[in-house]
């Protein structure tokens, strides 16, 4: 895998999954962290999410934003959350991934609605929390879950080009408590670097590494980047689990590849 297409992963948070849920998606819609997929986990304003369900029996093909800010109308698709139009990166005949809108309320329970062509194909509601940390992998069908990971020098985190103990890593993830956001759909400036609120605890392999950075990536759509020290001990070696907390809030488990 390149960067670029590591890249394009982190900005389309596309899934391969298959969805095996009821025939339609008036009968159920699942919605989830488009990250960490933790079924029955609050969203947040400004998180990525996925909503899961048999989309082809209302007519939608699969469709991927070419440009930025995001449409709120997509393949002819619209989403709303609290009755606001949310930006979407990828709508398909099983998902669609969409950006929670950053003004949504941070607690309770909010009206979540589906549209195709105009008229509404699923209403429901989804459960809303300050802050919603999940980490990306570029395989989420694989069990140890690989990591959205770029090395020190820039390339793809991989087995056959592992990290190297005692650099930094860049893990990618959604939901973490941003200091600001810019307007719903847009990508971080390119300018500044735009910090979480609170700097998170992030552990590798069974250590708590020192973490250089958190924030909004530069130039993506709500993609968190973490900068962590791989910590250097000749025990973190091979494929290790990153997890990391805010706030007390855990994510998921990802993995990165370690050499010496």
């Amino acid at each position: 895998m390149s960067k670029q297409l590591l890249l394009q992963c982190i900005v389309a948070l596309t899934v391969w999954t298959a969805w095996t849920g009821p025939a339609t998606a008036q009968e159920r819609v699942a919605v989830v962290n488009a990250a960490s997929f933790e079924p029955g986990f609050p969203l947040s304003p400004g998180c990525w999410a996925t909503a899961f369900g048999d989309f082809e029996s209302v007519g939608v093909l699969d469709t991927v934003a070419d440009s930025v800010p995001f449409p709120t109308t997509l393949g002819g698709v619209q989403v709303f959350v609290n009755g606001a139009a949310a930006p979407m990166n990828f709508v398909g005949r099983t998902q669609i991934n969409f950006l929670v809108p950053a003004d949504t309320p941070t607690t309770g329970k909010v009206p979540f609605r589906v549209a195709v062509a105009g008229n509404t194909t699923y209403e429901g509601s989804i459960s809303m929390w300050p802050i919603s940390p999940g980490l990306i992998s570029v395989n989420p069908a694989d069990p140890t879950r690989p990591g959205a990971v770029l090395n020190q020098d820039g390339t793809v985190n991989s087995p056959a080009n592992p990290a190297r103990r005692g650099e930094v890593v860049q893990v990618f993830g959604v939901g973490a408590d941003f200091a600001e956001l810019p307007p719903d759909g847009a990508p971080a400036p390119t300018d500044r670097l735009i910090p979480t609120s609170t700097l998170p605890r992030v552990w590798i392999s069974v250590l708590e590494a020192r973490v250089q950075f958190s924030g909004l990536a530069p130039n993506l759509v709500n993609a968190w980047q973490l900068n962590v020290f791989v910590p250097d001990e000749p025990f973190v070696n091979g494929q290790v689990p990153v997890l990391a907390d805010v706030r007390g809030v855990k994510t998921n488990l990802v993995s990165i590849w370690v050499a010496e």
